[in-house]
């Protein structure tokens, strides 16, 4: 606090001046005066438009720099390098637009980069602070100069997303990539595979939006799925019909078989559904899905053997665990108390005895029906060892065996 004498009746104009060392700048707030006859003090307060910012990690060797434009002079950029930043202190600047940037040398140069080269941008982060957010805390990871957030959509959603060939989730998502060349896929069912080269050098947040095209058929193939979402089988039916009059691909046309297959079975029609599921699995895109509907239909028509041979298809050949977790599901409700085992051998075509009861199949073969207990099992081949086992098997249980076995001429 300070005393200051005024005359009356005259005008003045009160500055503020801060010095702030940390980004070079001097800062000034001013604000008029003018004392009348009726006091003979006045009471001032100045307030100025500061904020804070504040840093509590950085990865070692990168230069920091903002480029800020001020709210009381907009029009001015300034790039302002930071230096001999203390963790945890407060570094005072006015209200205004930042941009946050790291500096140094990127991936791509770092090998055999001149010395004169300019240093690249490696993270870039825009804030704002003003009444409202006065305050900016900056923690930045190691880590960070390696990744960039993403967020990644597709026009319709729904679409599976690969990354150099892992699979992230479907649309919409976010979360961090990898820096750098990669490659970017996005597939979804009745659509065409849409594919991006992504090339990101720096951490900067990036929304990536991906609109997928598809044929007349494709269109109706979304529509009829779209409808067996709602339950609407029969207008499934109608609107696939309507896709195989457009002239589909081959692919499509498994497609269109595999949704026939999944809408027949809902509107009870097993028969209509087991034509459509074996054309569609002639594919590997529908192989296994259409084999689990093969099997779901099986079982509907009491052909238990053949609905247990579709799910030992499904279980030793899918990767999908949704997928196998169903195929279990139905596992279950077609064999409640009683176990299979799958047997394969390396060499094929091995006899196979249980308790001393020799299977007129050979391997590979599916043993049905069995009960809660341990089983005495022989493989014979000419020309190789006997393999010999015993087995204990639990309550509604699929059990895949595979014996390699050793010949006698080694």
């Amino acid at each position: 606090q300070k005393n200051i004498d005024v005359d009356l009746k005259k005008s003045y104009t009160l500055v503020a001046r801060y010095h702030l060392e940390d980004i070079g700048e001097t800062f000034e707030i001013k604000q008029p005066l003018t004392v009348d006859s009726t006091t003979d003090k006045v009471r001032l307060s100045l307030s100025a438009t500061l904020a804070t910012i504040k840093f509590s990690e950085l990865p070692p060797g990168a230069s920091v720099y903002l480029e800020a434009s001020f709210t009381h002079d907009p029009y001015r950029t300034r790039s302002i390098k930071l230096d001999g930043i203390v963790y945890g202190k407060p570094i005072y600047v006015p209200y205004g637009h930042y941009v946050l940037e790291l500096r140094g040398t990127s991936p791509q140069r770092a090998a055999g980069a001149s010395i004169a080269a300019p240093e690249d941008i490696l993270f870039h982060r825009a804030f704002d602070l003003d009444a409202t957010h006065a305050a900016e805390l900056i923690a930045i990871k190691t880590e960070a100069l390696t990744h960039f957030d993403a967020k990644i959509a597709s026009k319709p959603s729904g679409a599976e997303i690969y990354y150099d060939g892992k699979r992230l989730g479907v649309t919409p998502w976010e979360g961090t990539l990898a820096l750098g060349q990669h490659e970017l896929i996005l597939k979804k069912q009745g659509f065409e595979s849409a594919t991006q080269k992504v090339e990101i050098w720096r951490n900067q947040p990036q929304d990536i939006v991906i609109a997928l095209t598809t044929s007349a058929a494709g269109e109706l193939i979304f529509q009829a799925r779209t409808a067996y979402t709602h339950r609407a089988y029969e207008k499934a039916v109608t609107l696939l019909g309507k896709a195989l009059d457009e002239v589909p691909s081959e692919k499509e046309t498994r497609t269109i078989e595999h949704w026939l297959g999944q809408s027949y079975e809902a509107l009870g029609d097993c028969e209509k559904a087991s034509h459509y599921y074996t054309t569609a699995r002639a594919v590997s895109e529908w192989r296994h899905e259409s084999t689990l509907g093969l099997a779901r239909c099986a079982a509907a028509l009491g052909e238990k053997n053949k609905a247990l041979l579709y799910l030992a298809d499904t279980l030793l050949a899918s990767k999908d665990q949704n997928l196998i977790a169903q195929a279990e599901t139905v596992f279950h409700q077609v064999s409640p108390i009683r176990s299979v085992v799958y047997l394969n051998t390396e060499p094929i075509g091995a006899t196979v005895t249980v308790n001393k009861q020799t299977i007129e199949n050979r391997t590979p073969i599916l043993l049905t029906d069995l009960g809660v207990g341990s089983y005495h099992i022989v493989v014979r081949m000419p020309g190789y060892a006997d393999e010999e086992m015993t087995l204990h098997v639990k309550l509604s249980e699929f059990r895949p065996l595979f014996l390699q076995l050793e010949s006698l001429h080694q």
